[in-house]
């Protein structure tokens, strides 16, 4: 772009739209930047039917109870039972989004142990046997 008058008129939006507008309509030169057309938004990935299932997983060893969310709850077993020297195991699951398993967290925040761990007690276990049955 050349210093003095504007040839082509044309107008970058750089501050706002007036101060261009104006410094252009002066015949002062503005400098401009011209930069790529936006690229397009990334397309939200489409709703599944499957909304995955929250499951209650417990850990005899430690007697907590763990409430998560997974598509594939049986994979979800396995990844929790690597590294891990206490078996973990199913005790049972309801089909739910990932916000039903934040309403539990803070349904049961008072026996929360860590993260979505929870000790093990009447209350919960009566709740899963509801819920699951």
């Amino acid at each position: 772009m050349r210093s003095g008058r504007m040839d082509d008129r044309r107008c970058y939006r750089l501050y706002s739209g007036d101060q261009v507008e104006r410094a252009t309509s002066k015949g002062l030169a503005v400098s401009a930047v011209e930069w790529d057309e936006p690229k397009p938004e990334k397309p939200e990935p489409p709703l599944q039917d499957d909304p995955g299932v929250v499951y209650f997983a417990h850990d005899q060893a430690s007697r907590a109870i763990k409430i998560g969310w997974s598509r594939t709850p049986k994979r979800r077993m396995k990844d929790l039972n690597i590294g891990n020297p206490n078996v973990i195991k199913i005790l049972g699951t309801v089909p739910g989004w990932k916000d039903a398993a934040q309403a539990l967290h803070y349904k049961f925040w008072h026996l929360r142990i860590q993260g979505e761990w929870f000790r093990e007690c009447n209350e919960l276990l009566g709740y899963i046997r509801d819920v699951c049955s």
